[in-house]
C-alpha cells in the first residue's frame, strides 16, 4: 500500500504541479487574479503531496493528514479552478490509502509483539520446568522395579513412576 502511494503521489503529483504552474502563468499573463491565485493553490498542494509522499514509510498517520490538507485546500481553490476538485478527490483517496498503510504498520508490531510475548511465555514454562528437576549431580541410581537407571537427585523413576526411597543412590 505504501509503495502505492510512493509512485501514485509521485506522478500525478508531478502532473498536477505542471497543470498548476500553466494555470498559474497564463492566468498571471491575462491578469485574472483568482485564476492565479487557484494556480498557486494548486502548486501549493503539489508540494504537500510531494512532503506526504516523502513520510508514508515512516510516519503514515502525519502522511494521511497532509493528504487531508491539500484535500482541503483543493476544494477551497476549485470554484476559480476546476482540476483542484478532482486532485482533491484524489487526495482524499491517496489519504485513505496512507491510513491503511498506517493500520497494517500497527497491526504488523502488534502481531510482532504479541508473537514476543507468547514465546516469553513459552521460555519462562520451559525454564520453570527445567528448574523443577534438580540438575544431575553425577551420582546414578536404579529402579528396584524396572532397573532403569537415573540422576540419583531424581525423587521418581523417570520410566515408571516408582517412588526412590531415601538415600537410594548408587
Amino acid at each position: 500500500m505504501k509503495i502505492a502511494v510512493l509512485i501514485l503521489g509521485l506522478i500525478l503529483g508531478a502532473i498536477m504541479l505542471i497543470q498548476s504552474l500553466l494555470v498559474a502563468g497564463l492566468a498571471g499573463a491575462a491578469d485574472d487574479a483568482e485564476s492565479t491565485a487557484a494556480g498557486i493553490g494548486g502548486v501549493m498542494m503539489a508540494f504537500l503531496w510531494l512532503v506526504a509522499v516523502a513520510l508514508v514509510f515512516s510516519v503514515p498517520l502525519v502522511s494521511m493528514a497532509l493528504f487531508g490538507l491539500a484535500a482541503l485546500l483543493g476544494f477551497a481553490f476549485a470554484s476559480a479552478y476546476g482540476s483542484l476538485s478532482v486532485w482533491a478527490v484524489v487526495s482524499l483517496i491517496l489519504g485513505a490509502f496512507s491510513f491503511f498503510a498506517w493500520r497494517g504498520k500497527r497491526r504488523d508490531e502488534v502481531r510482532r509483539r504479541v508473537e514476543h510475548q507468547g514465546q516469553l511465555q513459552v521460555a519462562v514454562a520451559s525454564g520453570l520446568a527445567a528448574a523443577s528437576v534438580a540438575p544431575p549431580t553425577g551420582r546414578t541410581a536404579t529402579c528396584p522395579q524396572c532397573d532403569t537407571t537415573s540422576p540419583a537427585s531424581v525423587r521418581f523413576c523417570p520410566n515408571c513412576g516408582l517412588p526412590r526411597p531415601e538415600g537410594a543412590g548408587a
